[in-house]
C-alpha cells in the first residue's frame, strides 16, 4: 500500500499544475467561443415543435451548459488533491505547499463555483452575453492559480539547482583536501 501511496502523490504532483493550465485554457476557449455566438447568433433552423436538440441554438446551448458543468465537476475533483498535496510538501517545499493551498481554497471559492456554475445557466438559457462575463471572470480565476503554481514550481526547481550547485562546490573543495 505505501507504493500505492508514493505513486498517487507523484503522480498528482506531476500532473496537477498541467491539468490547472488544461482547464484554464479550454475555460478561455469556451469563453472565446461564447462571444461568436454573442456577434454572431446561430439561425435557429428548421425545429419541430418539441423537438429539442435539431436546432442549431439549442445545440450549442446544450453543449456548452454541458461542458461548463463539466469544468466545474473537475475543479470540485482536484480541489482534494490540491489539499493533499500542500499538505505533504509543507516540509519538503513550503513555497510549493503554499501555492498549493492557496490554489485549494481558490478551487472551493464561492467566486470561481459561482461563476463557473452561473456560465453554466446562462449558456443553458442561451444568454451569451452574461455567459461571456462568468466565463470570463472563471479563466481568469483558473490561470491565476496556474500561474501562482507555475512561478512556485520554478521557484522550486531554481532552489534545488542552487543546492546542488553548493553540494558540488563543496564535494570539489572536499576532493582537493
Amino acid at each position: 500500500i505505501y507504493q500505492h501511496v508514493a505513486f498517487r502523490s507523484d503522480w498528482e504532483l506531476s500532473n496537477m499544475i498541467p491539468f490547472t493550465k488544461m482547464l484554464a485554457e479550454r475555460q478561455t476557449k469556451m469563453r472565446d467561443q461564447s462571444r461568436k455566438l454573442t456577434s454572431s447568433p446561430l439561425p435557429s433552423g428548421g425545429e419541430r415543435p418539441g423537438v429539442r436538440g435539431l436546432n442549431p441554438q439549442d445545440t450549442a446551448r446544450d453543449s456548452m451548459h454541458r461542458r461548463q458543468s463539466k469544468i466545474l465537476d473537475l475543479c470540485k475533483l482536484i480541489q482534494p488533491a490540491f489539499i493533499s498535496l500542500a499538505t505533504r510538501l509543507e516540509d519538503q517545499e513550503a513555497t510549493l505547499a503554499h501555492a498549493f493551498r492557496v490554489g485549494a481554497k481558490s478551487l472551493a471559492s464561492d467566486a470561481l463555483q459561482s461563476s463557473l456554475a452561473q456560465a453554466g445557466e446562462d449558456a443553458k438559457a442561451g444568454r451569451w452575453a452574461e455567459v461571456v462575463k462568468q466565463q470570463t471572470s472563471a479563466a481568469e480565476q483558473l490561470a491565476a492559480i496556474y500561474e501562482q503554481l507555475r512561478m512556485a514550481q520554478t521557484d522550486a526547481a531554481q532552489k534545488a539547482l542552487a543546492a546542488l550547485k553548493d553540494k558540488l562546490k563543496s564535494d570539489l573543495a572536499a576532493q582537493k583536501e
